[in-house]
């Protein structure tokens, strides 16, 4: 006693070739998109981390815009960040505290020459 497999059941007998390229594809996508994408937000948060401590040692007695400036352009040379200027950042000084608004865009390549654009928006304000 023999079964007999329908003709549409033997076909379903594995991933072909054509799935395993997209899959391959897929990942590498993914991969690349990552692999593009994390030195600039990695960047972006070191930037963000140095307005972050400049909010917080702000002395208005002490600190002008020229100032403030001045701290900024020190901290990102010494942290090495290359996408963002004091000129990207926008400085309210209040009676009692500091807010530094933060604006700026990053280009990236994708592939060839296909273009990204990041636009970073932050705004810090002490308390």
């Amino acid at each position: 006693m023999s079964k007999r497999r329908s003709p549409a059941r033997e076909k379903q007998t594995g991933s072909s070739t054509v799935q395993l390229l997209c899959y391959l594809m897929s990942g590498w996508l993914v991969l690349t998109a990552l692999l593009r994408l994390t030195p600039i937000y990695l960047e972006h948060q070191t930037a963000v981390s140095v307005l972050d401590t400049i909010v917080e040692e702000y002395d208005p007695s002490v600190d002008n815009a020229a100032r403030i400036k001045q701290k900024l352009n020190a901290a990102w040379s010494v942290n090495a960040i290359d996408q963002v200027d004091s000129n990207s950042v926008r400085i309210e000084r209040h009676r009692r505290g500091l807010t530094l608004k933060l604006q700026y865009e990053v280009r990236f390549p994708i592939v060839g020459d296909i273009v990204g654009v990041w636009a970073f928006d932050e705004t810090l304000a002490s308390p």
